[in-house]
């Protein structure tokens, strides 16, 4: 029963090892990794192993620049949308 107990926790920390969390909330923009390829947080130096599996992007302070004619300069208003 000890043994068995003892395997069921090894199994569930392997499986928390695969849940990826990110420092902030946000929307993964890029997915690089491909399920089952071995992933790395520092540079792998080769091989066949990836150093990144995604880009999180945090979309609260996200800002827009855009260029709008002299034509249009008056209906530009702040908190617009």
């Amino acid at each position: 029963m000890a043994v068995a107990r003892s395997s069921l926790v090894v199994a569930q920390r392997d499986e928390d090892d695969t849940v990826v969390r990110a420092p902030f909330a946000g929307v993964v923009t890029v997915k690089a990794a491909q399920p089952g390829e071995m992933v790395s947080p520092i540079s792998a130096g080769g091989g066949f192993t990836r150093t990144g599996i995604g880009t999180v992007v945090d979309m609260d302070p996200l800002e827009v620049e855009v260029d709008v004619s002299e034509n249009f300069i008056t209906r530009v208003r702040p908190g617009s949308r």
